[in-house]
């Protein structure tokens, strides 16, 4: 919460590209953070920087869908956006928990905040982020 009047503010001035290449690489290694922190104040402090890069990321590509879109098939590409982004999070879940019954929490929610942060790094240094800049 303590991000969103950045993003609402300042991020309108900002590329969509560098807020999301920033944001989601940030989200992975705060994810990394939480799962190897060994006190709870440092644990607290990542996930208030995974949450800010979450809502600078998410608000991001909202943005970039209500703006790249028709205006015809906006409701429906967002419809597909939401469909797809919350199917993830159950099949996730259920990937995670059985990873962490078999290898532990920590090695679990480590390795997907490590597999995030690399996917965002691949996606920023092969250029894929540019195409949220356009309109």
């Amino acid at each position: 919460m303590l991000n969103t009047p950045f993003v609402a503010g300042r991020g309108s001035r900002i590329p969509r590209s560098r807020l999301v290449g920033f944001g989601w690489p940030i989200y992975g290694i705060a994810l990394l953070g939480f799962a190897v922190s060994p006190y709870y104040w440092l644990a607290v402090v990542a996930l208030a920087v995974l949450g800010a890069s979450h809502i600078a990321t998410a608000a991001t590509l909202n943005t970039v869908i209500q703006l790249q879109v028709e205006e015809a098939l906006r409701a429906k590409v967002l419809a597909l956006y939401l469909i797809t982004l919350l199917a993830g999070l159950p099949l996730g879940a259920q990937l995670q928990g059985f990873l962490a019954d078999v290898i532990g929490p920590r090695i679990a929610v480590g390795g997907a905040g490590v597999l995030l942060a690399a996917t965002a790094l691949w996606w920023v240094i092969s250029g894929r982020t540019k195409v949220l800049d356009l309109n």
